[in-house]
């Protein structure tokens, strides 16, 4: 690995380029101004909506911090705001009618401004001079209900300070105090970080960056991200979107998280090696695995098999006593889950802990050469909803395999 000197976005990165939306796929366009001293912000958002996409009624969450000044459809189309509290906390529900839905792409104009609204506690995402990040926990933009619903995107952001480092999906750029962001391989969210004094290196396979590149948490990170994409790559084809950013955050609230070609981890400081790498290995595995909605039973497609497959990685780099000792605790903790396939979203155990063992049951019932080979297969084009799934596990192991599969996750 290669390990440089503190970077200069506008020096590394490539021009930024407008990203026509796809045909098949939404599109963002994003004029913002940031308020770090305030922790504010006011936006401009245009959303275009492919014929495809249109459904009605399409439901949009945003920020309740957020003071909406104006919504325009075309062509017309029944809009309501209201006040909600569930899911994604206290937050505003844009709920909006086309005349016509699948017929006529639709084009949403918003603008908007107010607090930026933290979430969890402590929060996940912040704005302030020396740092920041944003993305779709705090509803800074408005997300399609269910954060299942990917797009591309090209966003204007002011605000964001010159002595800054930058780390987002696709291509980022400055220009005249302006930064440049703009994405075409769709994802759920706009997210990045903004921090000073990060430095570069490069793993193999991705990006990696950090303010301090010597520490045991990001030597830890480097070796084992190059290890699992490496692993990763071997079972299903090349990584889909490159190049691949990892970034490490320093904030009191653990946990990170992926978007395609964009990983978040936290500086929590020194932590077991194997914990990094099983931790790393699931993010890098939403490169693949990222299809279920998070507000509904289909979530396990995404969690339960990017933590499956880092517990392949586990047993790979670390042997077959590391990762039973994961599973122990696992099924402790899995003791007295619900089904991992029910009505509304599934709790953290169940798509973490008891999806999981399942799998790995699943995979002493068939043979692991047949689960590998359906996972392969499944890749390149991964199952959008549980039916699929079962339906491609019928075609390896048979219906009753499958039926018997699908029993275990509704138990």
């Amino acid at each position: 690995m290669r390990i440089g000197a503190p970077f200069a976005v506008s020096a590394w990165l490539l021009p930024v380029v407008a990203v026509a939306g796809s045909p098949a796929m939404m599109h963002y366009s994003v004029g913002a101004k940031l308020d770090p001293a305030h922790g504010a912000l006011s936006a401009s958002v245009t959303i275009t909506v492919p014929a495809a996409q249109v459904t009605s009624p399409m439901v949009f969450v945003l920020s309740d911090s957020a003071t909406i000044s104006s919504i325009d459809a075309t062509p017309r189309a029944e809009v309501a705001v209201s006040s909600e509290e569930g899911l994604y906390g206290h937050y505003q529900k844009i709920t909006i009618r086309a005349a016509a839905p699948g017929h006529a792409g639709l084009r949403i104009r918003l603008r908007y401004a107010g607090p930026l609204g933290p979430s969890g506690d402590p929060p996940m995402d912040r704005i302030s001079p020396d740092d920041m990040e944003l993305n779709l926990d705090s509803l800074w933009i408005p997300i399609c209900a269910g954060f299942g619903t990917k797009f591309t995107w090209d966003a204007e952001i002011r605000g964001v300070g010159s002595d800054l480092e930058v780390v987002a999906p696709g291509r980022v750029a400055r220009s005249r105090g302006r930064l440049l962001l703009s994405c075409n391989a769709g994802s759920p969210d706009i997210a990045f970080v903004a921090m000073r004094g990060l430095r570069r290196a490069e793993g193999s396979g991705f990006e990696f960056y950090a303010r301090d590149l010597a520490s045991q948490e990001a030597r830890d990170f480097l070796r084992q991200g190059a290890a699992a994409v490496k692993f990763l790559e071997a079972w299903f084809g090349e990584m889909p979107v490159r190049p691949m950013r990892v970034v490490m955050v320093q904030r009191e609230r653990a946990g990170g998280y992926s978007r395609p070609g964009y990983i978040v981890v936290v500086d929590n400081g020194p932590s077991p090696e194997r914990s990094v790498g099983k931790f790393i290995a699931h993010e890098f595995a939403h490169e693949w695995w990222s299809t279920g909605a998070s507000d509904s039973e289909d979530r396990w497609l995404s969690e339960t098999l990017a933590e499956y497959v880092a517990l392949r990685y586990v047993e790979s780099a670390f042997g077959t006593e590391t990762r039973d000792t994961f599973l122990a605790s696992m099924r402790d903790s899995a003791r007295d889950a619900g089904p991992v396939l029910g009505r509304g979203r599934r709790s953290d155990t169940e798509l973490y802990q008891k999806g999981p063992l399942l799998l790995m049951a699943l995979e002493e019932r068939i043979g692991r050469e047949r689960l590998d080979r359906l996972l392969a297969g499944l890749a390149p084009k991964p199952p959008q909803n549980t039916a699929e799934f079962l339906q491609a596990l019928s075609q390896v192991a048979g219906d009753e395999r499958a039926q018997e599969f699908e029993r275990s996750l509704r138990r």
